[in-house]
């Protein structure tokens, strides 16, 4: 057969070929292919993430919590960072090549004419690994809305939904209910829905409420308190947790992630031990990453690409920044809202240095640029390439400035790969509080 790779580097560069997905109407084709492949159901029990921001986050607190707890547990994320082989682990190790090119070639000779997109494909690839495997816990994160995104072709035993934001509005609709409403797709009747900001729109609620679906959310049913070094988490009168370690990642995922271990102590033995240690171990490359440079300034990383994470990333850098100046390297992609997100974040940068990105995707350097003049930001440089950004930042950086890098997994990647295989640094992973 003409499309059959033989390795993964031709399996990716083909996968580029077929259509994004994004804007799915069904899942029609989806789960024909899915029934051939006798993937309708899992033995494993399944958690379906989705939400505008906190879900990558949320995904990482189970997966270490659940390894701890030495349960065989498999994730499914996007996107990736690196390499491709990171959307896919199983007991916290990226699938091999090997395995990702023998599912791909099942895909293909099974789908015949049926068309597929690059996030059904790679979704399909994910659900076939995890069948031939003997696992007992399998964490779905959703790639976009959820009505219609592939992972959802799975019936969740626990869905989550981390927050609701703004963010590809062109596809979910322009407020918080028409998204809320795509997002509690993921739900299914009579099974847990756990919702992890405090202000969940109408339609999530009336969802839940029409599918008699039991629906836990923050400082209703779950709450946490910080305190200088610790934190306690509380699930009603029932049980509290005190002195948790504080985590790299956001406290907020945390206390959402601990409200699905609750629920999976039905199934499985989850000790307080495992559950401390997976908080302090729970981490994500390119969220508030930083490295040191040799003058000791330092440079953070975070992928934040939308209003909502931008707000979060300046509250941060206001934070651990020095008493110098904030430079920031960004590009972001054309269909993200880059005024919303460079506007939360314009009041703490003082220079910025930006590019296109090498993707079809990517904003042009006159939209980045028109997005910053209407941000009203003035100290601008514009660069070809996103490298070029970043060297251009490190020239200028003097000892107590702070570089931050963001706006895509993209941008955060490419800075990532420059800077470890350029820069003599130390790697350190921030606490964001």
């Amino acid at each position: 057969m003409k499309n059959i790779r033989s390795n993964l580097a031709a399996w990716l560069t083909y996968l580029e070929t077929l259509p994004s997905g994004l804007s799915n109407p069904n899942l029609i084709s989806l789960e024909l292919i899915a029934a051939k492949l006798q993937l309708g159901s899992l033995s494993s029990k399944v958690i379906t993430v989705a939400g505008t921001n906190g879900k990558g986050s949320c995904v990482a607190f189970l997966e270490a919590i659940l390894r701890a707890a030495n349960l065989q547990v498999a994730t499914f994320t996007s996107p990736h960072l690196f390499c491709f082989n990171e959307r896919i682990r199983i007991n916290g190790i990226n699938v091999d090549d090997a395995t990702l090119c023998r599912a791909f070639t099942t895909i293909e000779k099974i789908r015949g004419n049926t068309s597929l997109s690059y996030f059904e494909f790679t979704t399909l690839a994910a659900l076939l690994i995890f069948q031939q495997t003997s696992l007992q816990v399998i964490v779905l994160e959703v790639g976009l809305g959820g009505r219609f995104d592939p992972v959802n072709i799975i019936d969740a035993d626990i869905a989550v939904i981390s927050s609701i934001g703004f963010d590809h509005t062109h596809i979910l609709g322009n407020t918080r209910n028409a998204i809320g409403w795509e997002k509690a797709g993921i739900m299914r009747s009579h099974r847990p829905i756990i919702y992890g900001d405090n202000n969940p729109p109408l339609s999530v609620i009336a969802q839940a409420a029409c599918l008699q679906a039991p629906f836990y959310s923050v400082e209703k049913d779950f709450s946490y308190a910080q305190h200088s070094r610790s934190w306690n988490w509380s699930y009603l009168n029932k049980k509290t947790m005190q002195d948790l370690p504080l985590p790299r990642l956001p406290i907020e995922n945390a206390t959402t992630a601990l409200m699905v271990i609750e629920l999976l102590q039905e199934y499985y033995l989850i000790p307080d031990a495992s559950i401390y240690q997976g908080i302090r171990e729970a981490f994500l490359p390119g969220r508030m990453q930083s490295a040191t440079l040799n003058t000791g300034s330092k440079v953070i990383f975070d992928v934040a690409h939308n209003p909502q994470a931008a707000k979060f990333l300046a509250k941060n850098i206001s934070l651990l920044r020095e008493q110098g100046r904030v430079l920031a390297v960004s590009s972001m992609l054309g269909d993200k809202d880059i005024v919303g997100t460079f506007s939360n974040l314009s009041a703490i940068i003082d220079c910025w240095y930006i590019a296109a990105l090498p993707s079809q995707r990517g904003a042009t350097l006159a939209q980045l640029e028109a997005s910053l003049k209407q941000s009203e930001v003035r100290q601008v440089n514009s660069f070809p390439d996103i490298t070029m950004a970043l060297q251009q930042a490190i020239a200028d950086c003097r000892k107590l400035d702070t570089i931050i890098v963001f706006g895509s997994f993209h941008t955060v990647g490419i800075c990532m790969k420059y800077f470890s295989s350029s820069i003599r640094k130390e790697y350190q992973d921030v606490c964001a509080e």
